[in-house]
């Protein structure tokens, strides 16, 4: 069976975890309504644009040598961290997505409130705060028409 893409959109807008797909290009393909509520964003806004406006113009070399360690790994398959926008911790994870042929395709990037996993943390003195690179650091850029995604 075919998954057509206007289904798969709907399965993933469906789901309470955010979802980002990001292509060889470094375009946002998939950017699901949840993590556009995370993040305070339209998620129509994001996609076909550069991942790279989503963070802020100092981070653009960090975020570039995430996608590069991928593109460059295929044999490593996830990374994850935790992050702070803007007062809310959520737990990123990457996916290294390749085809059959272990061709680079693209990074998936998953997003989970973590706030109660963080205060547990915080309580058994076990957390470190993250250093944050993106979202709450400054404000990310905004496509020149975008708005600010209200569910």
């Amino acid at each position: 069976m075919e998954i057509k893409f206007e289904l798969l959109q709907k399965i993933i807008n469906a789901i309470d975890v955010g979802i980002v797909f990001v292509d060889t290009d470094n375009k946002i393909v998939i950017f699901n309504h949840t993590v556009g509520d995370m993040l305070n964003v339209d998620p129509e806004e994001r996609i076909g644009t550069s991942i790279l406006l989503c963070h802020p113009k100092e981070s653009e070399q960090r975020v570039l040598q995430v996608f590069d360690f991928f593109r460059k790994n295929p044999q490593h398959r996830t990374k994850g961290r935790i992050v702070n926008v803007q007062g809310r911790y959520l737990q990123q994870t990457f996916y290294s997505i390749s085809d059959e042929k272990g061709n680079y395709m693209g990074v998936m990037m998953v997003f989970k409130d973590a706030n109660e996993m963080v205060s547990l943390l915080k309580q058994s003195g076990e957390f470190e705060e993250p250093r944050v690179v993106g979202v709450d650091e400054k404000r990310p850029r905004r496509t020149n028409n975008s708005r600010v995604h209200k569910a």
